[in-house]
């Protein structure tokens, strides 16, 4: 089960509302992929919350791997910020 399906629908509902008014790079990336974008733009809301960039501000980072193993957008985070010395 991915994370987004840990949500309530409402909640899925509402990020996906966001992602289509806000996530055009984030469903890009993601080959239009919704799930896969909606937890790209979540991974990437906290990364410019913490580190004040976006994710695709940071070096090469396996995000689609990590969204298959079923990581949390925060831990692929943490890994991701890890790795460019945050």
């Amino acid at each position: 089960m991915s994370w987004i399906d840990t949500l309530t629908e409402d909640k899925q509902q509402q990020l996906f509302a966001l992602l289509d008014s806000r996530g055009a790079e984030h469903l890009k990336y993601a080959d239009n992929d919704r799930k896969f974008a909606a937890w790209l733009y979540m991974a990437d809301y906290g990364c410019r919350r913490r580190a004040g960039v976006s994710i695709f501000d940071l070096a090469d980072f396996c995000w689609r791997d990590q969204y298959d193993d079923e990581a949390d957008p925060r831990e692929a985070l943490r890994a991701a910020l890890a790795a460019e010395g945050f």
